[in-house]
């Protein structure tokens, strides 16, 4: 499994630009790397950039292993943005089929109840829509 990522910490979210073959093993060991359950406390949201990600062998199994990730997370640890709001975590995709698999990944969620997500073409308008309060 060849991938990389770049983290960007801005004021309100973290920025993750993740190159290479997306499956969910890459995506744990990425937020266990960034101290997700201390994130998910401390600011208001996440912006995965999958714009130069292969989205091509992410799989509805890879979906629920990731949403058995965030309610295990959920139930350990004290969760939710200081404001008070739901966490926001935002997937910016390239285009064409990666579309149809987000919008899937947007549905997936769990028991992690303080947790939104919402897929986007637009960078831009997914900084927004993750930093707002």
């Amino acid at each position: 499994m060849e991938y990389s990522f770049a983290v960007r910490r801005q004021p309100a979210h973290v920025e993750v630009a993740f190159t290479g073959l997306l499956v969910s093993d890459a995506i744990v060991a990425i937020l266990d790397r960034i101290a997700w359950p201390r994130l998910r406390s401390t600011m208001r949201g996440l912006l995965w950039d999958l714009r130069a990600a292969d989205l091509s062998a992410y799989s509805i199994d890879d979906m629920a292993r990731l949403r058995a990730y965030d309610d295990e997370e959920a139930e350990r640890v004290p969760t939710g943005p200081p404001d008070g709001r739901r966490f926001r975590i935002a997937a910016v995709f390239a285009g064409g089929s990666d579309q149809l698999i987000l919008r899937l990944w947007e549905s997936s969620g769990g028991v992690a109840g303080d947790l939104e997500r919402r897929s986007f073409d637009d960078i831009d308008d997914a900084r927004r829509w993750v930093a707002e309060p």
